[in-house]
């Protein structure tokens, strides 16, 4: 499915960046590109992605925690660095409130990581097509079909926590290593 998927990126790519050449089209090609990880990302099966059927399985056991188990859980990571990312944990409570399908968590945690970094190619990259190709050959089993709780962590603090170092707001940097902490201990290595 990947290989067509990048045959289907080079023929976008193709009419959209190269035959036609404008921003309305580049703008195109972007949202269909980002709309194919999403797809590829949230449709899959669960035993597609080193640990999809172990993210599977806590979204199942998370159906049974309370919410002040979770509290406590992350109280007690949060001062004693010490636990298993609660945050990711709450993540999922917070998203059963809406659903308790898997799958619709698979395609909104798919665009909650795609949508921001296809936002970052379309402003930031001056060949398109190459950006996409080396994210889909490159990262995208890693970022959207493996290590759910890595890509949250990066995602809060790639996007989200570098914009506030640019801006020199240190507080409110640092809320976003706490809160990525929560997700991911590797959150931590954005501290230096």
């Amino acid at each position: 499915m990947l290989k067509f998927n990048i045959v289907l990126i080079c023929a976008e790519a193709y009419f959209m960046l190269y035959r036609e050449k404008s921003e309305k089209a580049r703008k195109w090609f972007f949202i269909l590109t980002c709309i194919q990880a999403i797809l590829l990302s949230g449709l899959r099966h669960i035993h597609v992605g080193m640990d999809t059927y172990n993210y599977w399985n806590m979204f199942e056991r998370v159906k049974s925690y309370s919410w002040s188990y979770l509290w406590v859980s992350l109280k007690t990571m949060v001062s004693t660095y010490e636990g298993v990312e609660p945050g990711f944990y709450l993540s999922m409570k917070i998203f059963q409130i809406f659903s308790k399908s898997f799958r619709l968590y698979l395609i909104v945690f798919a665009c909650f990581v795609n949508i921001p970094l296809f936002v970052q190619f379309y402003r930031k990259s001056n060949e398109g097509l190459m950006s996409v190709l080396i994210y889909m050959t490159l990262f995208f089993a890693f970022v959207s079909t493996t290590g759910l709780r890595q890509t949250m962590a990066l995602v809060i603090m790639g996007f989200i926590g570098m914009d506030f170092i640019i801006e020199r707001k240190l507080k409110a940097f640092l809320i976003c290593v706490l809160i990525s902490y929560t997700f991911h201990k590797s959150a931590l290595a954005f501290l230096p």
